[in-house]
């Protein structure tokens, strides 16, 4: 098959043989996915603490839309109340904060460990340049013996990033 030698030059792709509509992508389209995942254990201390959970995208579009999905190991325990809350960043900017008693256990002596999943649309990015994407942990303790890990006993975490064409 295909076309004999000769038939197509360039005087004939410039004379617009070859014209025509670039293919279109519906809306919803998924551009591009990325994954990132850890392993290391960290320790809550105060505030919002970076878990190390971190990836960049680096959008086709600046109005697509960017999906961040977490899927986050943590361990909270001690002697009173305590939980953990969630913050992700787009570069430095929180583009979703959840309370700090997002999970809470309401009594003594507990030790609670659970998978958490976290997603959030990003379509305000407005960029075509390189973004990153960080998920950071706060503990709630009402005393001071309580601990709160991420990824405690090398439990793994994971952050997925799409690209979806608006």
């Amino acid at each position: 098959g295909g076309l004999p030698d000769g038939c197509v030059d360039a005087d004939t792709l410039a004379n617009g043989a070859a014209s025509g509509s670039k293919l279109t992508m519906p809306s919803g389209t998924v551009l591009q996915v990325k994954e990132y995942a850890s392993s290391s254990m960290v320790t809550w201390s105060s505030g919002y603490t970076d878990t190390g959970l971190t990836g960049t995208i680096t959008p086709q579009f600046s109005n697509s839309n960017i999906i961040a999905t977490f899927y986050a190991q943590v361990r909270v325990s001690g002697q009173a109340d305590h939980g953990v809350g969630w913050r992700v960043l787009r570069d430095s900017t929180a583009i979703m904060t959840t309370a700090s008693n997002y999970w809470v256990y309401n009594n003594a002596n507990h030790d609670g460990r659970g998978g958490h999943t976290i997603s959030v649309g990003d379509n305000s990015h407005n960029s075509t340049s390189s973004l990153t994407y960080k998920l950071q942990f706060q503990a709630y303790r009402s005393d001071s013996n309580n601990s709160c890990r991420f990824c405690d006993n090398g439990n793994r975490a994971s952050m997925i990033l799409m690209e979806i064409k608006v």
